[in-house]
């Protein structure tokens, strides 16, 4: 079964399954002052095909999910693609933060990842439930990334966002297989 606010199967690149499931919640630009930095209380919204132009301080804030209801949830990856062939991967850019995300369609990640084993470490070092995930589970969830808007978006250009999850399933126990995978793009264009 799959969510019915985002397109799913034919004709499209979303396979229609929970487990894992991703989708983009909201992209925005959230702007800051072009010399101090400070937020100036305004916010973009960057709609699917839409056209923005970013300042040299604005962060982009992206609001996703890379979630699995059974809990077995590997990796997510998260870039921007643009021109081509050339990709920026969004989660470590430097600056780049992930927060849980509460009011989501699925529950607030409560580790972020954006991997089991990052997930499992617990940051600050605190037991589960508050801390680290418990093996062998990961939900992942709904999560935001921030980072500066320029790192993302080096130049004028058509972006598309494409996030990707993969659950770990065990095939004649062959753990390096993940069978379960997922993906949703978003595309735009920015202008610098």
């Amino acid at each position: 079964m799959a969510d019915p606010n985002h397109p799913c199967g034919s004709g499209t690149v979303h396979t229609c399954t929970l487990e894992p499931d991703t989708d983009f919640l909201g992209v925005r630009i959230v702007r800051r002052d072009a010399i101090t930095g400070a937020p100036t209380g305004e916010v973009t919204a960057v709609d699917a095909c839409g056209n923005v132009p970013i300042g040299p301080k604005d962060l982009l804030q992206v609001d996703f999910l890379a979630h699995d209801p059974e809990g077995h949830l590997a990796y997510y990856t998260l870039q921007a693609t643009y021109r081509e062939n050339l990709a920026r991967n969004l989660l470590v850019l430097p600056g780049a933060t992930l927060t849980p995300l509460g009011g989501a369609p699925v529950p607030a990640a409560v580790q972020v990842g954006p991997s089991y084993s990052l997930a499992r470490r617990p940051n600050p070092p605190i037991p589960p439930p508050d801390g680290g995930a418990s093996a062998p589970t990961w939900h992942g969830g709904a999560i935001r990334l921030e980072v500066l808007a320029q790192f993302a978006f080096p130049e004028t250009c058509c972006y598309q966002l494409e996030l990707r999850a993969h659950k770990r399933t065990v095939v004649t126990c062959d753990h390096s297989l993940w069978g379960h995978t997922n993906y949703s793009e978003y595309s735009f264009m920015i202008v610098v």
